[in-house]
């Protein structure tokens, strides 16, 4: 299906399966639910798919398991990070380094994985929290700050710009984008990538990430 793409997305995505009532069953823990702003009782599944923008194809699976048991033993259970380049490595041994473009949001879009993206040559777009600070032109500050500035923050018909930082001595390219909703109101959220391309492709690659937020909600 996918042998002539030049461009897939590895998405990465995680969801939880509630078992509020479990006591004994293997590998179930608290977990934070933003749906119903609590911890609750529920396995943590981590997704990954190859899609082309299109069509999804599910390549791997795995479980998150609560901080309690990783507390626990620490040695015996994969973190988040572990298991997203595990991912990663699977996407790549079937379709090639050049093809792959790594896609996931705020919750990998860390110094360790990013770092390993980046160290790795391996292309990767995330969203990323508005509170880090990161150095640009010289200057400190957060990306929530950095929005405001005349020049940086997006204008009139522009919906997004792509700017070049600093972050934990990785270069990277920190793209706003301003998001209006359907009832007008508008926001700014922002995307982190390890690779350069114009503002509106990068807006165009964090949006491939619906297909896995789909298939989540359908197979549930």
């Amino acid at each position: 299906m996918f042998r002539d793409k030049k461009k897939l997305f590895c998405i990465i995505d995680d969801t939880l399966i509630k078992k509020i009532h479990s006591q004994w069953m293997q590998g179930a823990g608290m977990f934070y639910d933003g749906k119903v702003g609590k911890r609750i009782m529920a396995y943590r599944l981590v997704l990954c798919l190859i899609s082309d923008g299109k069509f999804a194809i599910p390549i791997e699976c795995a479980y998150l398991f609560s901080k309690e048991l990783l507390d626990l033993i620490p040695n015996k259970f994969k973190t988040k990070d572990d298991i997203a380049k595990i991912f990663i490595e699977a996407a790549i041994k079937l379709f090639g380094k050049e093809k792959i473009i790594v896609v996931a949001d705020g919750l990998y879009a860390t110094v360790n994985l990013l770092k390993w993206c980046s160290g790795n040559k391996i292309a990767a777009e995330m969203r990323m929290h508005s509170n880090r600070v990161v150095l640009f032109k010289g200057e400190k500050a957060s990306l929530k700050k950095l929005s405001t500035k005349k020049g940086i923050k997006p204008v009139g018909r522009q919906m997004a710009r792509t700017i070049s930082v600093v972050w934990h001595d990785m270069n990277l390219e920190i793209t706003i984008v301003r998001r209006i909703d359907k009832h007008g109101d508008e926001s700014i959220v922002f995307q982190v990538a390890t690779y350069k391309a114009l503002p509106k492709d990068h807006v165009k690659t964090y949006k491939a990430r619906w297909v896995i937020e789909k298939m989540i909600r359908t197979s549930k």
